[in-house]
């Protein structure tokens, strides 16, 4: 008798086997999207360096520049004029085919970005230093100042802008210097402390140079900022029918260890208004920075009535519900800036310019969930009393 043949999967074995292998694909690709990966930072202080190494086409290494924090309209003038110097003088940069130079500009510091690729040797970076660094005559500047004030003018007509830079005066040391007369001083200035970061591929012979002949003078901390005298409801003219209200604060600077305290409490604000804002019959604007000496949190909101009677009612909506939202949003959002060693390379720039320790990129997550529920509603709320902050507010011109 023929003994009977079994086959070794049988039909349903076979469909369980690719449901399940299914899975596991979807598994394991939604795990990656919401786990980074994230490469070794080594930091160097004695020459104010921070590297990150990968596989890479290019290599790049960041200079990063501090200026003093930009706020006021005279500050943000002579940053941008010293940003326009560097740039014309990169053109005198004698660079070898396949290298290139980039800029970049914040409120309290310029950075440049030179990047090469990999089979070249680094450039000379004490020779950019020095060619870039040197000192500056204010009366070459004085009609590119003028142009760039000009444009600022323009641009800072309407209620909002003007807002903002009345904002931005009372929270600065000395809004009304002299821009030009401050050049050449300011300039200098920049490169007595410069950050640098490196990434890319074999960065070893990078390392050496940099490491050798770039020697970082005795670290200087800067005084904390005056913390502005609260004025509340200061008044200004406007030009249209509509209130405009702005709320702001002086917070603390980024290396704080208050810092994920006040970030999470502004992206709560923000996700308030986003879905509440238009119902109440709110426009809003929020800005929001941690910075070298100084942070500001500037809340402005455009309504048909006065938006002061409708704070209290978004006070009353911030809830811990809304507020876990928005920490697991700000929490997939920073995961999502940490997907590729290249967007690492970009967030430490920021790490390397704050001098924070190399391993803050992984701990960054951790300190955003351990921030209390009840701290966070309670500075959220303080965020919409008027009476707790700097208060400006613009009345229509028919009420004038």
């Amino acid at each position: 008798m023929a003994e009977e043949y079994k086959p070794l999967f049988n039909r349903t074995y076979l469909n369980l086997l690719v449901v399940g292998s299914a899975l596991a694909i979807f598994l394991l690709t939604y795990s990656s999207r919401n786990e980074s990966v994230f490469f070794e930072v080594d930091h160097y202080p004695d020459s104010a360096l921070y590297t990150l190494e990968y596989d890479s086409e290019r290599r790049q290494l960041d200079l990063l520049l501090p200026t003093h924090t930009a706020l006021s309209s005279n500050d943000q003038l002579l940053q941008q004029l010293m940003l326009q110097i560097l740039q014309a003088r990169s053109q005198g940069l004698s660079l070898a085919p396949g290298q290139g130079v980039e800029f970049s500009r914040y409120q309290d510091r310029l950075e440049l970005h030179l990047s090469w690729p990999e089979e070249q040797n680094i450039p000379d970076i004490a020779a950019i230093l020095e060619h870039l660094g040197q000192p500056v005559a204010w009366q070459d500047w004085k009609s590119t100042f003028a142009r760039l004030k000009a444009k600022q003018y323009l641009n800072s007509q309407d209620t909002e802008s003007r807002l903002q830079a009345r904002f931005f005066d009372l929270l600065s040391d000395n809004p009304d210097a002299d821009p030009l007369r401050r050049l050449s001083h300011r300039f200098s200035q920049m490169f007595e402390q410069p950050r640098f970061v490196l990434s890319g591929p074999d960065l070893e012979a990078g390392i050496e140079q940099l490491t050798q002949s770039l020697h970082y003078p005795p670290r200087t901390e800067l005084a904390p900022a005056t913390q502005p005298a609260l004025q509340s409801q200061l008044r200004e003219s406007a030009a249209d029918k509509r209130y405009h209200l702005a709320l702001g604060m002086q917070i603390p600077p980024r290396q704080s260890p208050e810092f994920a305290r006040y970030r999470i409490s502004a992206q709560l604000l923000q996700d308030l208004l986003s879905q509440q804002g238009a119902g109440m019959g709110l426009e809003f604007r929020m800005r929001w920075a941690a910075l070298a000496d100084r942070g500001y949190q500037l809340l402005i909101l455009h309504s048909d009535s006065d938006p002061q009677g409708k704070l209290s009612k978004l006070q009353q909506q911030l809830t811990a519900e809304r507020l876990e939202q928005s920490r697991d949003k700000l929490i997939k959002g920073w995961l999502s800036k940490m997907e590729t060693p290249d967007k690492q390379a970009a967030a430490l720039r920021s790490i390397a310019f704050y001098r924070l320790p190399a391993e803050s990129l992984q701990q960054y997550v951790g300190q955003l969930q351990a921030v209390a529920a009840d701290d966070l509603l309670k500075l959220a709320r303080q965020g919409l009393q008027a009476e707790r902050q700097i208060s400006i507010l613009v009345p229509p011109t028919l009420n004038r």
